[in-house]
């Protein structure tokens, strides 16, 4: 077909009702992909037909793909018009130049990860994933439905590699990292059914008498019944007599359909035996603290849950806020509250769990909780070399039934013995909100000297270790008596994560980090249910270098993340809010879903001045806004007309009776029921605000962050395989880290 419009008829191919423009006129995507995805709807349409494919599917498959391309290019205006203004590179971290010629590639023509993460959910998310073997599971960025038929959700269990290989041999010569991601609690689509509960009696559930592996669906039953052989390490063990059921022709129990255990990958079990309560820790020869109750010799029967919250009240905390508003928190968290707009919303501390508090600073201060009393009383600990509890009654209390009501050093090593003393032989859990570095009491730490010193050096890893083995220990006495560590640190400079972060690493607690550099956090939000969650601002950077606080407090952040949190903190999303369709993150008015704006690439390539885009690493999310953005946008998303009106030191989006702000604040809802938490959230206009540097080192595409760009790193790697493959050396070049490309 032909356009006559501009004086010059254009050679349009077309897909469905999809026009596309030719190579030499494309404005968009580029000819490329979009010819491309024209072919493989010709080759499907013209190609042998299967009796067992969905021939029509894959035609409106690909037409929706090519819809999406073109949409898409469009918007993000990757060949720019020349009457719109380009964006340079944006202020930012220094980063690694590229060595040698560099090859003339259009970037548009590389490998990108927005196209694989558009393409996965364009496959599942309108169809369900069947959890058989066979089937390559959808990415964790994808919001899909999973039917378990007997493996596992992907959202539970989710491993590097879906090819295992059958021999030692194989595994050797082909090197693939083997590592498994477990999420027991990951959150669930509505849609999907919930994890079955499963009750085998006294006895608890069959397992293998020579692995302990569980009954499971991939068990093979023999002799009749009596016996199942274990699929793990394939030993045959008796059935009991209380399990016991006749197979059929096919090997089957005859209760097969009415057994979740034998037909989900996931199942809970109810484990009633005293075989699986919680045995007391081996004697020691010396203890952390002093106790005047004999050590338990027995299991321990499970109880509701004991939570004991250590507040830093030094000079620091109360300076910087952090103890306010941990306060403020926690009084949300008991009684409930309201957010900013006026939402109220119910308490989350789980019934039947008690409560104790616990503060300090260069000494402990307990606290008497008990419902007799008028108030709470105090009570000071004031000798950190032989800590013991003064009190077991009112120690911990519910929190429905009990009145609740300056020094520069705080002995975190004090409190957390404190804490272990108080819930040995009970288990539960240490909430620590921290302001300074631990420099009296036990694991007292001296002040670290200038770490610069020791980078690139041999000494660098000692910044990663911890100065005192105490801290090592504290974390294995916890584990032995069940007791799990969440610190929240709030402070204003170091306070040596990589010594206090031992006790994160040897419990497998979840360690909450939050800087406040300059501002105290006064902002207050109701937490998730079921956990006490921090908030988290920007990391403190100089220059190139990152300090040793939060080089470490990431390492830890990254594996107590779940895989899809990873991914879209290792590549935050980017999202242009300038420019979406009438009909985008608004419910749809036949069957009332919202259809959500696809994401586009994490580059100042594809940016211009004209727009606003919305960039979320899952820690805090900014807004950034161009130069040359309109009026009308700023009004209907802003509430401003002039962008020296904007305030970039606002913390929330304001609400505004307009489609635009309605579409943004649809968006924003959708992620934060994602991820269960509102992260921090932040504002930039585009070489006004100093916060614009942070935002352009979310661009991961971009040469920043003391690393090259996408495309030089692409590069690289093809010149080192073409090194590799003619000259035959090896491209790794050797185990260093500090060698490699990156």
């Amino acid at each position: 077909m032909t356009d006559k419009g501009g004086g010059r008829g254009r050679r349009l191919s077309k897909v469905g009702p999809y026009e596309l423009c030719d190579k030499d006129n494309s404005h968009a995507w580029g000819h490329a992909k979009v010819t491309q995805v024209i072919g493989e709807a010709k080759q499907v349409q013209s190609g042998p037909k299967s009796p067992h494919s969905n021939h029509r599917a894959e035609i409106k498959q690909l037409k929706r793909r090519a819809k999406r391309r073109y949409d898409h290019g469009k918007r993000w205006n990757i060949l720019k018009r020349a009457d719109q203004p380009v964006i340079g590179h944006p202020p930012h971290s220094a980063g690694e130049p590229y060595k040698g010629l560099r090859a003339r590639i259009d970037p548009n023509q590389i490998p990108s990860p927005v196209d694989a993460i558009e393409a996965d959910k364009e496959a599942w998310e309108s169809q369900m994933y069947m959890t058989l073997p066979g089937n390559i599971p959808p990415m964790s960025t994808t919001d899909f439905i999973a039917f378990d038929q007997g493996n596992s959700n992907p959202k539970y269990m989710r491993v590097s590699t879906w090819n295992i290989p059958n021999s030692a041999h194989l595994a050797r010569e082909c090197e693939i990292p083997l590592a498994v991601v477990v999420q027991p609690l990951a959150d669930l689509d509505p849609r999907e059914e919930s994890v079955p509960l499963v009750d085998c009696g006294e006895n608890g559930p069959p397992r293998c008498a020579q692995c302990r592996g569980y009954i499971n669906p991939w068990c093979v039953w023999t002799a009749g019944g009596s016996r199942w052989r274990c699929n793990l390490c394939s030993h045959e063990t008796e059935v009991s007599q209380d399990y016991f059921c006749n197979i059929d022709a096919n090997f089957m129990r005859m209760d097969h359909a009415d057994r979740p255990e034998l037909n989900k990958g996931t199942v809970d079990f109810v484990a009633s035996s005293e075989d699986y309560w919680a045995q007391p820790p081996l004697p020691k020869l010396t203890s952390t603290y002093f106790s005047t109750d004999l050590p338990s010799t027995t299991a321990r029967k499970p109880r509701p849950m004991n939570y004991l919250f250590a507040f830093d009240v030094s000079f620091e905390a109360v300076e910087s806020g952090l103890l306010k508003s941990a306060c403020d928190t926690l009084l949300d968290i008991l009684y409930g509250g309201e957010v900013t707009d006026g939402t109220p919303f119910n308490p989350y501390f789980p019934r039947g769990c008690g409560i104790g508090i616990l503060t300090f600073d260069r000494t402990l201060h307990f606290y008497n909780l008990s419902s007799s009393l008028p108030q709470a009383s105090l009570m000071v600990l004031a000798d950190l070399d032989e800590i013991f509890v003064p009190l077991r009654d009112g120690m911990f209390v519910d929190p429905w039934e009990s009145s609740m009501t300056s020094l520069r050093e705080a002995g975190l090593g004090a409190a957390l013995i404190a804490g272990l003393a108080s819930l040995a032989g009970m288990g539960g859990h240490i909430v620590v909100f921290q302001s300074t570095m631990p420099t009296i009491g036990p694991g007292a730490l001296d002040p670290l000297t200038d770490e610069s010193r020791v980078y690139g050096t041999e000494k660098e890893t000692t910044l990663f270790l911890p100065r005192d083995r105490f801290w090592r220990d504290v974390a294995e006495e916890c584990a032995e008596e069940g007791i799990g560590v969440s610190l929240f640190l709030g402070m204003s400079k170091t306070v040596d994560i990589g010594s206090i972060g031992a006790v994160h690493d040897r419990l497998q607690s979840l360690l909450k980090v939050k800087y406040i550099p300059t501002l105290p956090l006064l902002r207050r939000r109701p937490p998730r249910t079921g956990s006490v969650d921090g908030e988290l601002t920007h990391e403190f950077v100089i220059g190139r270098t990152v300090s040793a606080d939060v080089r470490n407090y990431y390492a830890r952040k990254i594996l107590s993340m779940g895989v899809r949190s990873t991914m879209q903190h290792l590549y935050p999303r980017l999202l242009a809010l300038h420019d979406l369709e009438d009909t985008i993150a608004l419910p749809n008015e036949t069957t009332g879903q919202i259809a959500f704006p696809s994401l586009m690439g994490n580059s100042h390539v594809y940016m211009e001045a004209r727009g606003v885009y919305l960039i979320d690493n899952e820690e805090y999310m900014i807004f950034w806004v161009g130069s040359d953005v309109s009026r009308q946008v700023l009004y209907e998303l802003f509430g401003v007309q002039d962008l020296l009106a904007l305030n970039p030191n606002m913390t929330y989006l304001p609400v505004l009776d307009t489609r635009l702000s309605q579409q943004v604040h649809n968006i924003l809802a959708y992620r934060y029921s994602q991820r269960g938490y509102t992260p921090q959230m932040l504002f930039a206009r585009q070489n006004m605000d100093g916060m614009e540097i942070e935002f352009s080192d979310m661009l991961v595409e971009d040469q920043n962050n003391g690393a090259m760009s996408y495309l030089d790193y692409l590069c690289l790697v093809h010149k080192q395989i073409n090194t590799a493959v003619t000259q035959g050396v090896s491209i790794s070049g050797g185990p260093s880290l500090r060698g490699s490309p990156w």
